[in-house]
């Protein structure tokens, strides 16, 4: 998990370092390399992505958080009755969409889970 959050990290910093502080390719690889734990190849590949997509790093990290914000708020509003893969199937199930309406379409399904789960007891 904390190989993971560095590398999600250091594709934050790259996609910065390119795009606001005019870093070129090979220092940018060599950052995503020596500090995403990518091998050379790998690196080459994440960084010639954010190169043409500008924010990529930044949407994903954004949408993570959100997603782990609303995983949080919805568990404290269930307690027990939280079920995490129906959250996430849930989420996924929305498709590629604004976080904004993730905002919105997730209450609604609490609202319905608390309500068909209460009924049920």
């Amino acid at each position: 998990m904390l190989e993971t959050q560095a590398f999600r990290a250091s594709r934050l910093v790259v996609d910065s370092g390119i795009h606001a502080f005019g870093w070129d390719r090979a220092r940018a690889i060599r950052f995503m390399h020596e500090h995403g734990a990518l091998p050379m190849v790998d690196a080459e590949i994440e960084v010639d992505r954010y190169t043409i997509w500008p924010g990529q790093a930044l949407a994903y990290k954004m949408g993570q958080r959100e997603i782990e914000r609303a995983r949080d708020e919805v568990s404290g509003r269930m307690g027990e009755r939280f079920d995490v893969r129906a959250f996430h199937d849930q989420v996924l199930a929305h498709g590629s969409l604004p976080l904004e309406t993730l905002r919105r379409e997730i209450p609604a399904w609490v609202e319905a889970e608390v309500s068909a789960r209460s009924a049920g007891r």
